[in-house]
């Protein structure tokens, strides 16, 4: 039996945005029944991460780069996302890029790629409402955010459907 891969991609200026005013905590609204079959009642989930380039605008600024290090919390409203054995919204670490090695011409962004993070498992996400959260180890937000593009690669995962997820699977999958 071959796997399945669901692929989405969360823009910060994106068709699914409901309020990016803080590009730190974006919500979005996903008909999850549109894009993730009932048959999977849970997803092995990884994810890659890039933020458009952070250049300061005026010379006296050349040369400033992004040096923030955190995390991407993603809050599913009710779904369980275990890591470790832990349920935890922290699905990837972010960190920035520097582009240039000359003070003067440097710019920078934010990035991940799968291979920087664990995978992660997750039971089928029970809201539509969703925020990505992007915050500093210490908890602040992100200096200088940027608008991004963070994309999720969802492989369903094949056994017996057990817990919350059993009950959707007996929906009917709905537009909005």
């Amino acid at each position: 039996m071959s796997e399945e891969v669901f692929m989405f991609n969360l823009c910060s200026v994106g068709p699914y945005v409901v309020n990016n005013a803080n590009l730190n905590a974006v919500t979005y609204n996903i008909n999850w029944n549109t894009i993730l079959p009932h048959k999977y009642s849970k997803f092995e989930v990884s994810c890659n991460f890039r933020s458009n380039a952070y250049i300061p605008g005026a010379l006296s600024t050349a040369g400033i780069v992004l040096t923030d290090v955190g995390f991407i919390g993603i809050n599913f409203g009710k779904t369980d996302i275990f890591e470790g054995g832990s349920t935890s919204s922290n699905i990837a670490m972010i960190y920035p890029i520097v582009t240039n090695a000359i003070a003067a011409l440097n710019y920078s962004y934010y990035s991940c790629n799968n291979n920087d993070n664990c995978n992660f498992t997750m039971d089928y996400p029970q809201s539509g409402i969703i925020t990505v959260t992007l915050k500093t180890y210490a908890g602040a937000a992100m200096a200088n955010m940027q608008n991004y593009n963070l994309q999720l690669s969802l492989t369903g995962i094949v056994g017996p459907n057990i817990g919350k997820a059993n009950l959707l699977s007996f929906e009917k999958a709905t537009t909005y």
